[in-house]
């Protein structure tokens, strides 16, 4: 992600090239132009190699924003979002034109502690206008004195509490901040006559305040002055004095902090143009960002169709390849080769039985399974062995249909088989079962031949089922 933070004023355009890799954030480049359209011209030039894959952020002047820090006994957003048009309202003078940013930080379990950042629609579209005259199309509208917060935080990340004095061409800004929350911010005059009055107002300010101005300080120059700034800061707060390792990001401070905070993702982020007041090129970026994320959907969709179509034809032709082998012979010849030839074959064989005269020519005619399990249980030659040690015990039953009608050969017979695999104690029962088949019974087709397999004390006696009458 490229991420462009500009800080404009009268003669200059104080421009840094951020991007983001993951969590990781690097300076591409800073730079100076001189403010004027040319140089709008320019910094669009320069800004084409990332083929318009980039976020612009700038701010509103710190004397256009109001900050107000209050602690609500709350934790959920919601609820805290819902209670705030009643806290400001005694801060808002025209609450129809106003705009709010909220950053809200957690204390503790039961309390937050609530940054409310306030401007009027009237100054935010005035800075929009501005900027589109100069031919400067910005996504996100920020505000300088969280920008300078979050540069500072980004530089000294574990400094929790200090003081920080940013001077410019045209005002002095002054923030305080305390367990990583901006508590205060005051803009001031830069005019070199009133700079020592407006630090010393500034000092006594904070301790009526009851903050510490022993805290570290930071002193910050966008231009080399004729005066010692740091040595009169250092006269008025006496807490460490901090340093900049890169003394280049000095007349960039704000152009960097405007680019870190539109890249920020925390619940501290200070941006002005959301919902109604969204930039036009924030929303030209979302729509473009909705078109293609509608592009993948489609083809993902397109593609996803493709995959169950195949999958299911891949899945039909292998169950008409199942149906198909367990047809009868007879029928694999003239085997449907789709479903909608199964379904109208299924119609025809529907049409033929409806039209079958009684008796129904292929209800089976001879014992079903079972009357033969209860003929088995019920014959004499078989024993509950858990009564009797002595006895024969039945191993496997197996039950086959030799021949039967089909819809196209109704004259056919059916035939089945039976196999009994059993054990016996003693040879003499074995034999007694044996007869027992061979004599004439409701059961056995005795014109038909019995098998009978011994091995053992195993026997295996195979025969075929009488007709029913």
């Amino acid at each position: 992600m490229v991420t462009v933070g500009i800080a404009l004023n009268q003669e200059h355009l104080r421009i840094a090239i951020l991007t983001q890799k993951k969590s990781k954030i690097t300076i591409q480049k800073i730079y100076t132009l001189t403010n004027s359209p040319d140089s709008v011209k320019q910094l669009y030039r320069d800004l084409s190699i990332y083929d318009k894959n980039f976020t612009i952020s700038t701010f509103l002047e710190t004397q256009d924003v109001i900050l107000r820090r209050l602690v609500l006994p709350l934790t959920e957003k919601r609820k805290i979002l819902a209670t705030l048009p009643f806290q400001i309202e005694s801060l808002v003078m025209t609450p129809n034109d106003s705009m709010v940013s909220v950053c809200i930080d957690r204390t503790s379990k039961k309390s937050s502690s609530v940054g409310v950042f306030i401007t009027s629609q009237n100054l935010f579209f005035k800075h929009m206008q501005s900027l589109e005259n100069k031919g400067l199309h910005t996504h996100f509208v920020s505000c300088s004195s969280s920008s300078l917060f979050r540069f500072i935080t980004w530089v000294f990340p574990k400094q929790k509490t200090g003081i920080v004095i940013h001077i410019g061409s045209q005002e002095m800004l002054c923030l305080f901040y305390q367990e990583n929350h901006l508590e205060s911010v005051k803009a001031f005059s830069a005019d070199p006559a009133c700079l020592q009055k407006n630090l010393e107002k500034y000092q006594l300010f904070l301790t009526q305040k009851g903050w510490d101005t022993n805290c570290p300080y930071l002193c910050i120059e966008e231009t080399p002055s004729l005066v010692d700034f740091k040595n009169l800061v250092g006269g008025i707060f006496t807490g460490e004095q901090l340093i900049l390792e890169d003394p280049s990001h000095h007349p960039y401070a704000l152009a960097i902090g405007a680019a870190l905070e539109a890249l920020a993702e925390d619940g501290s982020q200070v941006n002005f143009s959301q919902k109604m007041f969204m930039t036009k090129k924030t929303k030209q970026h979302l729509l473009r960002k909705t078109f293609y994320y509608l592009g993948v959907c489609a083809v993902l969709n397109l593609v996803s169709l493709i995959g169950v179509q195949t999958y299911l034809h891949k899945k039909q032709t292998a169950l008409l390849a199942h149906i198909t082998s367990i047809l009868p012979k007879e029928l694999q010849k003239t085997s449907p080769k789709s479903i909608q030839d199964w379904q109208n074959h299924l119609l025809s064989w529907k049409n033929k039985l409806s039209i079958q005269k009684l008796p129904f020519s292929l209800l089976p005619t001879v014992p079903k399974v079972s009357d033969v399990l209860a003929w088995i249980s019920a014959h004499p030659a078989f024993i509950n062995e858990a009564k009797a040690k002595d006895g024969i015990e039945v191993l496997s039953i197996h039950y086959q249909m030799l021949k039967y009608p089909t819809v196209d050969q109704k004259n056919i017979s059916y035939e089945a088989q039976v196999e009994i695999e059993f054990t016996a104690s003693a040879p003499r029962l074995a034999r007694e079962f044996h007869e027992s088949l061979l004599k004439e019974n409701q059961m056995i087709h005795t014109k038909k031949p019995v098998q009978w397999h011994a091995q053992g004390n195993k026997y295996r006696a195979i025969f075929t089922l009488k007709p029913l009458n």
